[in-house]
């Protein structure tokens, strides 16, 4: 006959056995250029990483500059987004003195570069950091008005707007890779130059 005791622990033929240590290799981000970015076009890229123990976790590292508006980083290293046209209408230089009127009348379109850098973390606690840099726009090196009417002596090249009104206007910048943009602006003249 065969006889079982249930309840009976025995803690001195136990022992916790550590966990051998990890032979993976080290955690490392293996995206190291990003693809282009165009304003107004939806955007997206995975960063990839390899090494480490998965799952992998990504951020922006603390302290690192910012993505280009309209773009977000998930924890799974998808970036996505739209970034807008960063071309904008500035203030005429024209002296107060000589106009008396809150119009625009040029694109001013600069440079605009987004240093950022990523940090991706494994499940055992490894860190990999990678720089990249989007850049959102080229200085476009011509215009065209594509439709609707400038008021007055207004133009691309300066004047003076001769009429009180709203302006809508279509227009299409290109830089040096041939890229062409669209976008429609209303100008508005809220008052008559002054003598």
């Amino acid at each position: 006959m065969i006889s079982a005791t249930v309840g009976l622990s025995y803690p001195g033929f136990y022992s916790l056995i550590p966990a051998p240590p990890s032979t993976a290799p080290p955690v490392y981000i293996a995206t190291l250029e990003l693809p282009e970015l165009m304003p107004e076009v939806p955007y997206l890229a995975t960063l990839e990483a390899q090494g480490g123990e998965p799952p992998y976790s990504f951020a922006l590292k603390a302290g690192s500059g910012a993505l280009p508006p309209g773009l977000t980083l998930t924890p799974e290293g998808v970036i996505s987004g739209t970034a807008p046209m960063l071309a904008m209408m500035t203030p005429s230089t024209l002296p107060p003195a000589l106009v008396d009127a809150n119009y625009h009348w040029t694109l001013a379109v600069t440079d605009l570069l987004y240093p950022f850098t990523v940090r991706v973390n494994d499940s055992i606690g490894q860190i990999d950091e990678q720089a990249y840099q989007l850049e959102l726009w080229e200085n476009p090196t011509s215009y065209a008005l594509l439709a609707g009417t400038l008021p007055g002596c207004l133009s691309f090249g300066g004047g003076a707007p001769m009429k009180v009104g709203q302006y809508p206007i279509t227009v299409q910048a290109m830089d040096v890779d041939g890229r062409v943009l669209t976008r429609n602006y209303t100008l508005t003249v809220l008052s008559r130059p002054t003598s």
